[in-house]
């Protein structure tokens, strides 16, 4: 499987908050932040940014910043993109508010949710076309069956889904 590799800022307290929870959990830094993303999704009803500017994390003027290189699975990155396009927020950004928000969770949870919290089935990205236009369809779990089924449709990617979505989706496009 092909892994993509990226980098994020971390101010030090964060980075300082994810090694400590590697350390604790014996697990990889970037498993606990990838931990962190899965639980953050989870705000994206609350965190949309609708029509604004892509937000950073607030300035440091000390300038304590690490450059935290991470490696993504191609279904994960997918997701963690959506993610950042709709709620409007670095990647980077997104794990500093999910260590401010989970991470005491993640750390109280060790051993019932640290395995799988959040699968990536019931993900695909969709495009029909209607009327001439381009629309862009993300789907994030089980998407309802709409009233038109656009023959036009086409699935660009889609993460493993359980045979019924897969059934679905494909019927759907």
């Amino acid at each position: 499987m092909d892994i993509l590799t990226t980098s994020i800022n971390m101010h030090k307290d964060t980075r300082s908050s994810v090694r400590r929870a590697a350390r604790t959990l014996k697990m990889s830094q970037r498993d606990i932040v990838v931990l962190l993303l899965k639980r953050i999704m989870q705000d994206i009803m609350t965190m949309q940014g609708e029509f604004t500017t892509v937000r950073y994390q607030p300035d440091d003027k000390a300038g304590d910043w690490h450059c935290f290189c991470i490696q993504y699975y191609p279904e994960e990155y997918e997701f963690f993109n959506d993610l950042r396009r709709l709620c409007k927020y670095t990647i980077s950004y997104l794990v500093a508010i999910a260590v401010i928000k989970y991470m005491a969770e993640l750390l109280g949870d060790r051993e019932s949710v640290i395995i799988n919290y959040l699968n990536y089935t019931q993900y695909a990205v969709g495009t029909p076309s209607m009327k001439g236009i381009l629309c862009w369809h993300f789907y994030w779990g089980n998407p309802r069956l709409p009233e038109k089924i656009n023959t036009d449709a086409r699935i660009l990617r889609k993460t493993h889904h359980p045979n019924h979505l897969h059934r679905y989706l494909e019927r759907l496009c």
